[in-house]
């Protein structure tokens, strides 16, 4: 090349004076590696993404042999992550319905909002009956104790009584493997227990940095006063995040600073800070000290045993672990003089942290940290380009903006990745700007010296006012965020979630517009088209799926509730029930149903139905009728209780959607030739409870009956059914009230003739479901049963009014290999 077309994406070339940091070969080959690890869980997507990098950078490097290299990369990545991911389920073991004494040895404790513990045990051993031998798991168990009067301690001994279950998630395509992200840490199952009813410990282990922990975490909350300042100063401190309300989260959720909560590199970027500003003070007491050490390096020496001291106090979570690996090899790139840290730096510490522990790839926490680091390198030479230069007010506006740019630079790095994962975006960068500082220049100073001095029996005085003064103004930056956000002025959109080929287009893409920036020459159109091609293949290939004549039934797997997806002939959809549990930090809503119904489309929905006004129905709609387009809204008259009611009315009001009540014979168009009719509940009938109320729906198309959704109709309703002249008869039935033995009404069940039986239910239930006495009916041993339990999404399509019902699920039987594929059951 002459010397005014020199390429860029070469590492050969002189990049000092471009936007574009220069990738290594050795970059390439570490690239290479993490797409094989990829491919064990993600084969296209890791395949493809091995062929787009060679494509980008085939021009630079042309020797066939380096690229050789490249794919015995790839295939040793897929090899030695294949090796250490965790085997299929072993379901040979059967659990007992009962309560059985769960024993076993703590490994790790950590806080979770809402006052719980998250306790993974190991060496783990039950007895079902009093004096009978224990049996042992094989795996370990992770416990969720909540209302806990102490912190257990790793390495002790715990003796309770509780429910033992298999870890396990939701089982809808695009959700996050909650069971898989459990078994790759060797934990096979789950249990949970309140308070200190039948719960035993036996003696502390002999640990003095146990001991000096529990101690700090003891001054820290007997010093300051009660509240969520002191909630988020122990969080911040030390990882704890035992005392935070899931209010206070849902608040900094909303205002896009829930990052700031979890420990990560950003706090330890906080602390190696503490390392600089000792340098600045050291250098004004003896500038000579310059001469012999410059003081970047000097900040580097300074802040090494901060970081190492705060990755202990956090409890060396695996990504404060992971961020303190980056934190070396910057440091140490930078104690050795090299130039370009932030890149190279990061791709070092990525490659160990492969090495260590290939499966870290898979830890949306890693993606995200990555990713982030990843945007400030490539972005935010920008952003120092057109920074105010001079001194005064000009070098604090320069800080001011340099602070707001990078949150930028991440944000817009992070944005098809937190899309894609959360569906969400909050465009609330201006907060950042208000918080981090006061963050980073004032709670974190004041609450490691707090930390510090609190040892020193002369010197708590000093410490109580540093850690009340830190709590005091976390609660007050808490109480201004509040306020903002009362004023209606902290947004947040529910987006469509991208598909993997977008976020890989969105890459390629943001590559050519360095390029482009730096010299239009070095634009490669080839490539750029390739990027587009990859942004908007996913959305011709939906669009495609969508204009397809079929009618599809979706039952979402949403544990013990119901949700019902109805997707339409060119692309509408209707929804009955949402979904909803009682826990106060999983809404259905928002983390299993709205997830799903955004993955590759926006947030509309045509039509909802609330069948009747059980939690277990609604709670999800919320979310729903809150984020998401709706046309069409019909209930049976009767709003739920309390303040959710207050709360779905008022949002309905808000998006102009007048209520419809639906009564007995009426005809809810879905889309042309496609309709729900109403067969229940009775006119000019009071049924006997809640259940009975609710509203059974008939889906037709073109006058054929496809599938009865019943709701939680009960015995009352059922037999009110039987007397019915009308033809209901259908290959699909949604099994009223979960499959539950309230239902058995076995003269219903024979007018329906259903070849295919659908139930909505949760793995964990005190009593079965579907139920046994349900199951023995004549007319039920004549359909194939399928459950959301066990099977996950369950999808039933009817290419034409009269075709035959397919079934496809999400999660396979437990007979077969795990695995997160829609497999296909073709009914007889």
């Amino acid at each position: 090349m002459s010397g005014n077309t020199r390429d860029p994406l070469n590492p050969r070339e002189d990049c000092r004076k471009t936007f574009c940091p220069a990738i290594m070969r050795r970059q390439i080959l570490i690239l290479g590696f993490a797409c094989g690890i990829a491919t064990i869980r993600w084969p296209l997507a890791g395949v493809v993404s091995l062929a787009v990098m060679i494509v980008v950078y085939a021009r630079s490097w042309r020797p066939v042999f380096f690229w050789a290299v490249v794919l015995l990369c790839f295939a040793g990545g897929y090899w030695y992550a294949g090796n250490q991911s965790p085997n299929s389920t072993d379901q040979s073991l059967e659990l007992p319905s009962e309560k059985v004494q769960l024993s076993g040895k703590i490994r790790s404790v950590t806080g979770r909002p809402g006052k719980r513990w998250q306790v993974v045990l190991e060496d783990a051993a039950f007895v079902q009956v009093p004096g009978a031998s224990s049996q042992r798991l094989d795996g370990g168990v992770v416990w969720y104790w909540h209302h806990a009067p102490f912190r257990p301690r790793p390495g002790q001994f715990v003796t309770f009584q509780t429910s033992l279950n298999r870890v396990s998630g939701f089982g809808n395509p695009g959700a996050w493997d909650y069971g898989w992200y459990w078994r790759a840490q060797g934990v096979e199952f789950s249990a949970y227990c309140s308070g200190m009813k039948h719960v035993s410990f036996d003696a502390l282990p002999d640990s003095v940095l146990g001991d000096f922990r529990d101690t700090l975490r003891r001054n820290l909350l007997s010093i300051t006063p009660e509240g969520q300042g002191r909630a988020m100063l122990l969080a911040l401190l030390m990882g704890d995040r035992f005392e935070l309300a899931p209010s206070t989260i849902n608040l900094m959720r909303q205002a896009g600073l829930s990052h700031t909560l979890a420990l990560s590199g950003l706090h330890l970027g906080f602390v190696a800070s503490l390392g600089l500003i000792l340098a600045w003070g050291i250098g004004a007491l003896f500038p000579r000290i310059y001469l012999w050490i410059p003081r970047p390096k000097l900040a580097v020496l300074l802040a090494a045993p901060l970081v190492a001291g705060y990755v202990w106090l956090g409890q060396a979570t695996p990504s404060l672990v992971r961020a303190s690996l980056m934190f070396a090899f910057w440091g140490g790139l930078l104690v050795c003089g090299r130039g370009r840290i932030l890149l190279d730096g990061l791709f070092l510490a990525v490659l160990c942290i492969l090495l260590i522990s290939p499966l870290a790839l898979f830890d949306i926490r890693f993606q995200l940290s990555v990713v982030a680091v990843s945007g400030i390198a490539l972005l935010y030479p920008f952003v120092h380009s057109v920074l105010p230069r001079g001194d005064g007010y000009r070098r604090i506006a320069a800080w001011a903006v340099g602070l707001l740019g990078v949150s930028l630079c991440a944000s817009v790095a992070l944005l098809p990745v937190t899309a894609h994962l959360f569906g969400m975006i909050t465009p609330n960068l201006l907060m950042n700007l208000f918080w981090l500082p006061l963050l980073g220049l004032v709670v974190m100073p004041l609450g490691m010296a707090g930390m510090m001095l609190g040892v020193v029996s002369w010197a708590s005085p000093v410490a109580g006012v540093l850690l009340t003064s830190a709590a005091m103004l976390l609660e007050w930056m808490l109480g201004v965020v509040e306020a903002v956000g009362a004023a209606g002025m902290l947004p947040m959109w529910r987006l469509l979630r991208p598909l993997w080929p977008e976020m890989l287009g969105a890459a390629v893409v943001l590559i050519c517009f360095i390029l482009f920036s730096r010299d239009s020459r070095f634009l490669r159109w080839p490539v750029l088209l390739l990027g587009l091609l990859l942004l908007w293949g996913p959305h011709w290939w939906v669009g495609w799926e969508d204009a397809s004549p079929e009618v599809r039934l979706e039952v979402l797997d949403v544990g013990q509730g119901q949700a019902l997806l109805i997707r339409l002939p060119g692309g509408g959809r209707a929804l009955v029930d949402g979904g909803g549990l009682r826990s106060r930090t999983l809404e259905v809503g928002r983390d299993v149903v709205a997830p799903y119904l955004t993955l590759g489309r926006p947030p509309r929905i045509g039509t909802i139905v609330l069948t009747h006004p059980h939690m277990d129905h609604y709670k999800g709609l919320v979310h729903l009728l809150e984020f998401f387009q709706v046309k069409k809204f019909f209930h049976t008259g009767h709003w739920p209780g309390g303040h959710w009611g207050d709360e779905m009315q008022a949002l309905l009001k808000q998006a102009g959607i007048v209520p419809q009540v639906v009564r007995t014979g009426m005809r809810i168009v879905l889309a042309p030739e496609v309709e729900l009719f109403t067969l229940m509940p009775p006119k000019g009938e009071e049924p006997p409870s809640t259940n009975d109320e609710s509203v059974v729906l008939l889906l037709r198309w073109q006058g054929r009956n496809l599938a009865l959704l019943p709701g939680d109709a009960e015995e009352w309703s059922l037999r009110q059914m039987v007397a019915m002249e009308r033809d209901y008869s259908c290959p699909v039935l949604v099994l009223p009230h979960h499959g539950s033995a309230t239902g058995v009404v076995p003269e219903f069940y024979e007018r329906v003739s259903p070849k295919l039986g659908l139930c909505s239910c949760g793995r964990y239930g005190r009593t079965p479901l579907p139920a046994p006495e349900l199951l023995v009916l004549p007319a039920m041993q004549r359909t194939l049963v399928a459950d959301t339990a066990t099977y996950g999404l369950l999808r039933v399509s009817w290419s034409r009014p009269d075709a035959h019902p397919n079934l496809t699920v999400g999660r396979p039987s437990r007979n077969m290999p795990v695995d997160t594929r829609m497999v296909r059951i073709e009914l007889p």
